[in-house]
């Protein structure tokens, strides 16, 4: 039996797992960095992987009797091709088994990305604190226009952290 090794590779979501799939058969969730191995006879394989937030890829190989190594990679779409809630195309690249990227690659990978995720949470921590610092002077001055400008200011705390990570794909792909 010649094995079969997916490695998740991509920049998109840290916090969610692959759905990988065999012949339409789901056979493990990776998560952000992890590779998964699976021994396969000999014959014609479709895999497929999907996430929440990424459109599904999909691959058909023939699997011989060597090893064969398959990175996931994620890559930004463009407004008019997005269908919601998908942002990005997830994709396989088959690589030979001696290619695939080696752990300090990946803990590398893990390094930035986490980086980037702290990034954000102190710029949404920076922007929260100053719609609670608009809100109190609202209550002070009794304005309620500076109220309602802090209370419609909560959900760009969300657009921020959204769009750092959108920016980190968006850099690397």
């Amino acid at each position: 039996m010649a094995k079969l090794k997916v490695q998740r590779f991509d920049r998109a979501d840290y916090f969610g797992d692959y759905v990988f799939y065999v012949n339409r058969k789901e056979c493990a969730r990776i998560p952000f960095g992890q590779s998964f191995e699976i021994d396969l006879e000999p014959g014609y394989y479709q895999i497929n992987i999907g996430g929440k937030w990424g459109l599904e890829a999909e691959d058909w190989f023939t699997m011989g009797e060597h090893r064969k190594g398959f990175i996931v990679e994620a890559h930004w779409l463009k407004s008019q091709e997005r269908k919601w809630p998908k942002w990005y195309q997830l994709s396989l690249q088959e690589k030979p088994f001696i290619q695939l990227p080696l752990t300090g690659e990946v803990q590398q990978l893990k390094r930035n990305y986490q980086q980037g995720l702290l990034r954000s949470l102190l710029f949404s921590l920076l922007v929260f604190a100053f719609l609670i610092w608009l809100y109190v002077l609202a209550q002070d001055e009794q304005n309620e226009i500076l109220r309602l400008a802090a209370i419609l200011g909560l959900p760009f705390i969300w657009f921020v952290n959204k769009g750092m990570r959108m920016a980190m794909l968006k850099n690397t792909a």
